[in-house]
C-alpha cells in the first residue's frame, strides 16, 4: 500500500476574496506560514498575534495526516476545529487537502443548508415574454446574520450575467444555470457557479448542430464517485465537477458531458436502451447520482442513465408509494423528490398521509435496494417524521414539498389552506430530518406552478463548510 502524499504547507486560514464566504471567513493576506510545532506556545496563530499553545508536539504537517486519514466524519472535524487556534487553522485552512483524502460523511450534516434559491414568475408578467426575475437566495434563519446585505446572486457575481438567467440545478455547493435564450432554436448557453466562494464557470456555448433542444440536465461531482467504477472520469479535486445534458435526436436518446478539468464539452453519445420524448425530457429537474449512475423522477416514472455503459433504462415507482396533498390547480402533483441518503442509497423523499393512523400527515423516506434481482423499494421508518407534530397543522388542507438538500437532511415544505392551490402559501418551513425540528423560513408569498418558478435548496459542500469555521459567529456544530 502506498504511502499518502504529504500535505501542503498549513496556510494561515481560508483566503477567499469573493463569494458568501468571505461574509464568514476572516481573510488573511500574506504568505503561507512556515511549518511550526504545537505546545510551544508564540505567535503562530491567524494574523500572527493568537497564541496557539495546543500541548500537542507534533508538527502541523504530522496532525494534518491524522484529519487526513483518519475515519473522522464532518462533524467530528468541526468538533476538532473547536478545540483549538491551531486545530481550528489546520482544519479550515487545508479543508480542500483533508477532503481530498476523506469519503462523504455518513451521516447528515445539518449545518451545510445554507438556505434556498427561488425564481419566479411575476403574476402580471405574460408567459410568451420569457421574461424572469432574476434568481432570488434566501438564507435559514440560522444564516440571516452573515448573509444580511450581502447574501443575493447579483452581489456576488457582478458580470450582469445572471439578471438574463434561468435557475435549472442546484446540488452540492453548485449552481447551473441557463443563459436566456430568444427561442428554443437560440444557442444554449450554460454557467455552473458556486456562490460560497465566487467561482463562475462559462461552459463553451452549444450551437448549430451542437444545439440540444429540450433537455434534462444532471451535476455530478467530485463526491459522487463512491462506489461508482473508475471514478466516473473524475481528477483527484474536491472542486471537479461534471455537467450532463440528456436530450433527444430524430432516432435516438442522445448525451454529453461538459468536465470542469478539461474545461469542454465531450463528444456526443449515443444512448442505448430505453428512449423518452424531447418535451419529457425539458420537464426532468432534479437529478441525483448513485453508485455511477443518475436518476430523475417524472410522476411515477424513474429515468435511469448508467454512465459508464451509457445505457437509459427506466422503473416504475411502486404504486403503493402514493404521495397527496399537492394539487396544483387542479392537477394532482407527486409530492416527491429524489435524494441520496447519507449511507449512499438513492431514496425518494414524499408527503403523504397516513389515514390508518389518525389521518396523520408525515414525510416517508423510501430507499432503493438493489440485489440480485429487481430493485426493491422500503420505507425508512426511522426517518419518518409526523408533520402535525412539528407544524402548525390547523386548517392546513395543502403540504407541498418544495425542495431537499440530500447532505443535510433539510426539507423545505410549504403549507396552505386550500387543497387546489389558488391562494398564496401560508408560510414555508425549513425541517431538519435528522433533528426532527422545523423553522419557519421569510419568504415572499408564493404559490406550487411547477411550470413557471424554479426553487431549490441551496446547501455548501464540505469544503466551503469546513473553510468557513475560520470565521464567523460560531464553530460549533
Amino acid at each position: 500500500m502506498s504511502s499518502p502524499p504529504p500535505p501542503p504547507p498549513p496556510c494561515p486560514a481560508a483566503a477567499c476574496d469573493d463569494g458568501w464566504l468571505s461574509l464568514s471567513v476572516s481573510t488573511v493576506s500574506g504568505e503561507r506560514k512556515r511549518l511550526k510545532r504545537g505546545g510551544g506556545g508564540g505567535g503562530g496563530g491567524v494574523g500572527g498575534g493568537a497564541v496557539e499553545d495546543d500541548g500537542c508536539p507534533l508538527h502541523d504537517e504530522v496532525l494534518l495526516l491524522v484529519f487526513a486519514e483518519c475515519s473522522l466524519e464532518t462533524d467530528d472535524l468541526v468538533r476538532c476545529a473547536a478545540t483549538c487556534r491551531r486545530w481550528r487553522r489546520l482544519v479550515a485552512g487545508d479543508a480542500e487537502y483533508i477532503c481530498r483524502r476523506k469519503p462523504p460523511s455518513r451521516r447528515y450534516v445539518g449545518a451545510l443548508a445554507v438556505g434556498f434559491v427561488q425564481q419566479r414568475r411575476q403574476e402580471n408578467s405574460s408567459s410568451s415574454s420569457g421574461a424572469l426575475p432574476p434568481p432570488r437566495f434566501i438564507p435559514l434563519p440560522s444564516y440571516s446574520s452573515r448573509f444580511a446585505g450581502g447574501g443575493e446572486l447579483d452581489k456576488v457575481f457582478d458580470s450582469g450575467l445572471l439578471s438574463n438567467s434561468r435557475l435549472i440545478a442546484s446540488r452540492k455547493g453548485l449552481l447551473v444555470l441557463e443563459l436566456r435564450r430568444s427561442s428554443r432554436a437560440a444557442a444554449v448557453r450554460l454557467v455552473v457557479c458556486n456562490p460560497m466562494t465566487g467561482d463562475m464557470a462559462t461552459l463553451p456555448i452549444l450551437a448549430g448542430k451542437d444545439r440540444p433542444g429540450h433537455y434534462a440536465c444532471a451535476l455530478i461531482t467530485f463526491d459522487d464517485h463512491e462506489g461508482a467504477p473508475d471514478r466516473l472520469g473524475f481528477v483527484h479535486d474536491p472542486a471537479a465537477f461534471r455537467l450532463l445534458l440528456v436530450y433527444k435526436r430524430r432516432n435516438f436518446t442522445a448525451c454529453r458531458s461538459y468536465w470542469s478539468d478539461t474545461k469542454a464539452w465531450d463528444a456526443e453519445g449515443k444512448l442505448s436502451g430505453a428512449k423518452i420524448g424531447g418535451r419529457r425530457l425539458g420537464e426532468m429537474t432534479g437529478a441525483v447520482a448513485v453508485r455511477g449512475s443518475v436518476f430523475w423522477l417524472l410522476k411515477n416514472l424513474l429515468f435511469v442513465v448508467r454512465l459508464g455503459a451509457l445505457k437509459a433504462t427506466t422503473e416504475t415507482f411502486p404504486s403503493k408509494w402514493c404521495s397527496k396533498l399537492c394539487f396544483c390547480y387542479g392537477s394532482p402533483v407527486q409530492n416527491r423528490q429524489l435524494a441520496v441518503t447519507p449511507d449512499g442509497r438513492l431514496c425518494a423523499v414524499q408527503v403523504d398521509r397516513h389515514v390508518t393512523s389518525n389521518n396523520t400527515v408525515r414525510i416517508n423516506v423510501i430507499s432503493r435496494h438493489d440485489g440480485y434481482g429487481p430493485p426493491t423499494w422500503e420505507c425508512d421508518n426511522a426517518r419518518d417524521v409526523a408533520l402535525n407534530r412539528v407544524l402548525p397543522m390547523a386548517n392546513v388542507r395543502r403540504v407541498c414539498l418544495r425542495g431537499v438538500c440530500e447532505r443535510s437532511g433539510v426539507v423545505f415544505l410549504a403549507i396552505g389552506t386550500d387543497l387546489y392551490n389558488q391562494q398564496p402559501d401560508l408560510a414555508l418551513y425549513a425541517l431538519d430530518m435528522d433533528k426532527k425540528e422545523a423553522r419557519k423560513v421569510a419568504a415572499p408569498p408564493g404559490h406550487c406552478r411547477r411550470l413557471s418558478s424554479s426553487f431549490f435548496g441551496y446547501e455548501m459542500d464540505r469544503v466551503a463548510y469546513l473553510a468557513s469555521l475560520s470565521g464567523g459567529e460560531s464553530i460549533a456544530s
